[in-house]
């Protein structure tokens, strides 16, 4: 999903599917890398493995 903000900026939704069957999203800028993305939802993926 890609959204339009007032000041022109667009964000992009990215979901991702783990092979656990849960899902990771979260709403990132269109000028954000596939490397940071793929960074940001490690990050996730490993501080909830912990609780």
């Amino acid at each position: 999903m890609i959204s339009k903000q007032k000041n022109g900026i667009e964000n992009v939704r990215v979901a991702l599917q783990m092979e656990d069957g849960s899902r990771l999203q979260d709403s990132f800028g269109c000028g954000r890398s596939l490397w940071e993305l793929i960074t940001h939802f490690s990050s996730i993926r490993c501080v909830k493995a912990f609780y």
